[in-house]
């Protein structure tokens, strides 16, 4: 129908419609100007899974430096000698995975639960057009998993301000998905605060670099600014004196062999695995400092990085990770005489469905 077309019984109304028309306008721009917000936007309600303010804090967030263009290389993001993964919120995988928390942490009433989730780089180095925006914040995702820890023995750390203080500092590989030794310190300190512990400083620590490390975003990518563009690892030796053991399965009444916490010599590539020597199935790492605590850090490689920091606070760390072993976490830590147990998985491990897997069958 075209706009000067007359329908009957319509033509000797259109006056008196438009005058309407004009009236209601003219209310709706009243309303914006008192309000500042239309009458007519609907008020997001707790089914729309916001953070729970609570739990997660907006802050203000400092970001790192945009590099301007970027481009999508198999599903990567490619920005200057950065490559970054794109974050997207999964508001079911996070509900599931809140809720197997909580209900894992209301069956053990006495042990001290504490969740970690670890953001990327994208939420502090991405473009514009991704980096914080609602579906792809990493502090949402958090708001969204944490909002299901309702247990009162469950401790949420809210990681992302405190890594955010510091962007101007090498917290992120460029060339790998990992965060740093530097970047897990400050997620470790907002553990600390939550965990009613004094973190080490950084400057305490005999600290050294492994030079010409290219991460994981090369092999995906193959972008030869990567390679070109090595990041270091950056590693901080323990305070105290550590001794490691990691078993290759369940049973650790069998010896195991000796792990140091931090490996300064890394003869291969992927020199990440100066962390704790890797993902392993179960390790232990007791410290000279008898206070009496003991941790377990339920992890996937982001809590390699992570683990040493534990070591100056605890008399004994313990480190699973479930996709290397087959074992029952209430029975392990009762075994053990553990009381207190830290997940920390990095925002993507709550959408894959094999880290998921073994996850749920560790907490079953």
């Amino acid at each position: 129908m075209s706009a000067k077309t007359t329908v009957k019984g319509f033509a000797g109304k259109q006056n008196f419609v438009a005058v309407i028309a004009v009236i209601a306008a003219i209310a709706v721009f009243a309303l914006l100007l008192c309000f500042g917000k239309s009458a007519t936007q609907k008020k997001p309600d707790a089914s729309e899974n916001a953070p729970a303010e609570s739990q997660v804090e907006e802050g203000d967030v400092q970001l790192g430096p945009n590099a301007g263009a970027y481009e999508n290389k198999n599903s990567l993001l490619l920005q200057g000698d950065r490559a970054m993964e794109i974050y997207s919120v999964s508001p079911k995988r996070l509900t599931e995975y809140g809720q197997k928390i909580n209900a894992w942490a209301t069956k053990n009433p006495n042990i001290k639960v504490y969740s970690l989730l670890a953001p990327t780089s994208l939420e502090f180095y991405g473009p514009d057009d991704y980096r914080q925006k609602d579906n792809h914040s990493a502090l949402k995702g958090m708001g969204i998993a944490y909002e299901q820890m309702t247990a009162p023995n469950i401790v949420t750390v809210e990681s992302r301000n405190a890594i955010a203080k510091h962007v101007d500092e090498y917290i992120y590989f460029r060339t790998d998905h990992h965060w740093t030794a530097r970047g897990a310190y400050y997620a470790y300190t907002a553990f600390c605060e939550k965990a009613d512990l004094t973190p080490t400083a950084l400057a305490d620590h005999e600290t050294g670099k492994l030079e010409g490390f290219v991460g994981s975003y090369y092999r995906y990518t193959n972008a030869d600014v990567l390679k070109k563009n090595p990041d270091y690892v950056e590693y901080f030796l323990p305070k105290a004196t550590i001794i490691g053991t990691v078993w290759s399965s369940a049973d650790t009444t069998k010896e195991g062999r000796t792990v140091s916490p931090i490996t300064t010599t890394i003869n291969q590539p992927n020199k990440y695995l100066c962390f704790i020597a890797g993902d392993n199935p179960v390790e232990r790492f007791v410290s000279e400092t008898k206070n009496g605590r003991k941790i377990v850090l339920i992890k996937e490689s982001y809590g390699n990085a992570f683990a040493p920091w534990l070591m100056d606070n605890y008399e004994e760390v313990w480190v699973l990770d479930p996709r290397k072993v087959d074992i029952n976490l209430s029975t392990f830590m009762s075994q053990n005489e553990i009381t207190e147990v830290l997940f920390l998985n990095y925002m993507f491990a709550t959408s894959n469905s094999t880290y998921m897997t073994a996850f749920n069958k560790m907490l079953s």
